[in-house]
């Protein structure tokens, strides 16, 4: 795991970016249980890894979480419903 962006209150979970054992390649910002790393319980790109390591995690104005590409700001992952 990555450094951590978030840590739950009372330190059951923590949240950051990560990559799969066998997928070293694709990073994913997901939630895992903080005693057992490896236990992720929540993936917010899943669908659209990330390719390297250059993703930000951003909270739009609108409140909107967000994975971005950070060189071109290509989103991989947006909370946004229409």
């Amino acid at each position: 795991m990555e450094p951590i962006i978030w840590n739950h209150q009372e330190k059951k979970f923590q949240m950051g970016f990560f990559s799969l054992e066998n997928e070293s390649e694709r990073r994913y910002v997901g939630i895992w249980y903080a005693m057992d790393p490896k236990t992720v319980v929540w993936v917010a790109n899943r669908d659209n890894p990330l390719s390297d390591s250059s993703g930000v995690l951003t909270i739009g104005e609108d409140g909107e979480l967000k994975v971005l590409d950070d060189k071109d700001q290509k989103p991989y992952f947006g909370t946004a419903t229409d």
